[in-house]
């Protein structure tokens, strides 16, 4: 008898929920449809609609860095024997907001935090992959908008392109506006760094 599998309920762990026998909704086989519609894609969908574990399915198919682990994670599934050519040919940026302080007082110093931390993480993951200054130079400004400026620069440099996932991007901003509707306009309107941060990444 088979072992009886798990619900993954709250979680969006895509090589855990793949590889300890967690029940798993195949939706790989939109990746190739995805590809083709648009090459920017926005999914507004309600909360515990999988909208996360998504994001991470995708993170894990087209990350060169999990190239080695593709057969682990994703056979069974209907990409597994028909991978686009795209599969594991980026290094993927995933920026995740649902840890960002929506307080008025500390959200502009947190969203900082968390954005210079990914950056920092990235170049870590991908430092093989970077020019050997890459970290130092990213590192160099307490600025998270100017780390940012910075990484995309040192990353023209490199053979493999972007792969940019954001996740929970109006976590914080939501939050912001249900109780402080002028510090939700102050961010995401006019210079706000919310909004500066979206501009840099259209640029």
């Amino acid at each position: 008898m088979s072992e009886t599998k798990l619900i993954p309920y709250g979680m969006s762990d895509f090589e855990r929920i793949r590889t300890e026998n967690y029940y798993y909704v195949d939706k790989t086989r939109f990746i190739p449809l995805m590809e083709r519609t648009a090459p920017y894609i926005f999914l507004l969908r309600p909360r515990r609609f999988g909208k996360s574990l998504l994001a991470n399915v995708l993170a894990a198919y087209y990350d060169v860095k999990m190239a080695d682990r593709y057969e682990a994670i994703f056979k069974g599934t209907d990409v597994y024997d028909a991978p686009t050519k795209e599969r594991s040919k980026y290094m993927v940026l995933k920026f995740n907001f649902s840890g960002v302080d929506p307080d008025p007082e500390k959200v502009d110093a947190s969203f900082n935090a968390v954005v210079l931390q990914t950056i920092k993480l990235f170049v870590q993951k991908y430092q093989d992959l970077l020019p050997d200054d890459t970290l130092a130079e990213v590192t160099s400004t307490p600025n998270c908008h100017d780390a940012f400026r910075i990484l995309m620069g040192q990353t023209k440099w490199s053979d493999y392109h972007i792969y940019l996932i954001i996740d929970e991007y109006d976590n914080f901003a939501n939050t912001l506006l249900s109780y402080d509707e002028a510090g939700y306009m102050k961010l995401t309107h006019g210079t706000g760094f919310f909004r500066l941060f979206f501009n840099q990444i259209k640029e």
